[in-house]
């Protein structure tokens, strides 16, 4: 099977810039990781109304996991210097747009928030139980995607 086209340069580019590192690929903790973030968007879910800014963060979490689930798969995963940010950046290149899904957009304001609600700064909100529905619907979505993406047979190692 042939290497996954959409976005290949973008990875390439990521993996030249030590951002994305290549490894085994590993469908097994990919699927791991998808099993992680469903648990994770049913805890969420329970803590909403009690603790929304620590539900967002564990729905943050399951967002995370679901996208480094499709990267696991590939054989590849996010370094040190590319951190979260490059974790949002290769699915939304490889998976978002025409070819892609929906699910896979605009996902760094995510990771925005739940870094405003980990390291707070003065005159930016919490958030609230409104942001964390969101962050749960998009989860949930993303979820969905990739497993049909990993179920498609059509998702292949990168290297």
């Amino acid at each position: 099977m042939s290497r996954w086209p959409v976005g290949e340069a973008e990875i390439q580019a990521a993996i030249d810039k030590r951002d994305l590192a290549l490894a085994p690929p590993n469908p097994d903790h990919a699927l791991r990781l998808l099993a992680e973030a469903q648990s994770h968007v049913q805890s969420a879910k329970l803590i909403t109304d009690i603790d929304p800014v620590a539900a967002y963060q564990i729905a943050y979490s399951g967002l995370r996991k679901a996208c480094t689930a499709l990267l696991a798969y590939q054989g590849l995963r996010a370094t040190h210097d590319g951190g979260h940010v490059i974790v949002f950046d290769a699915v939304e290149a490889q998976f978002n747009g025409p070819r892609g899904h929906q699910a896979f957009s605009n996902l760094q304001r995510f990771r925005q928030m739940r870094n405003s609600a980990e390291y707070p700064e003065a005159g930016v909100a919490p958030a609230v139980v409104e942001d964390v529905e969101d962050c749960i619907e998009r989860t949930e979505q993303v979820l969905e995607a990739s497993r049909k993406l990993l179920e498609s047979g059509q998702l292949s190692e990168f290297s």
